[in-house]
């Protein structure tokens, strides 16, 4: 067997052993549904001290908006009960950098960077990357809106809130935008 995979089924023994593998039906009330970058270093539970079952967690590269994540979202506002979704992007984003390049990606990741891209063409050449990583957070939150009637019209009826973010990995500050 791999030594990785090895590895990891070792850590989800200790994680039984403590009884921290599976969190308990009574602790499944998530506060927020929080759309997130799937970089190892974002780590949303850790990053807003929040237990398993208190965050519903929808993970993709760069956290573009696709139908799917959409639908997702709306499974944890609707069948969840999340008041609250947080688009939360992060500094030193690859795939908002991939998006401005040329060169090594192509097939699914080619379609990752033209998502960001149609959240950051309006921005010069020469933006920064933070200023793009704020870009494709907004855009993605467009997205959702022209995405789901179902959530912009809890959005407008004051029964869901949409906001943004900025997680700082040098820092670990969360900023809203």
């Amino acid at each position: 067997m791999n030594q990785t995979l090895e590895a990891l089924l070792a850590g989800n023994g200790r994680a039984l052993a403590s009884g921290r593998a599976a969190p308990q039906p009574e602790d499944r009330r998530p506060v927020a549904a929080v759309l997130a970058c799937t970089d190892e270093r974002v780590v949303p539970q850790a990053i807003f001290d929040q237990p398993p079952g208190k965050l519903y967690m929808v993970r993709i590269a760069g956290n573009v908006m696709t139908p799917e994540v959409a639908g997702s979202l709306e499974i944890g506002i609707f069948r969840l009960g999340c008041p609250l979704i947080l688009v939360l992007g992060h500094t030193d984003c690859t795939a908002v950098r991939m998006s401005r390049t040329s060169g090594w990606y192509e097939g699914s990741a080619f379609d990752i960077a033209r998502r960001i891209r149609t959240s950051t063409n309006h921005l010069s050449s020469d933006a920064g990357l933070e200023d793009l990583v704020r870009a494709n957070v907004l855009g993605s939150i467009r997205d959702l809106r022209e995405m789901s009637r179902a959530l912009r019209d809890s959005e407008e009826s004051g029964k869901t809130s949409i906001a943004g973010a900025i997680y700082e990995v040098e820092c670990g500050r969360v900023r809203l935008i």
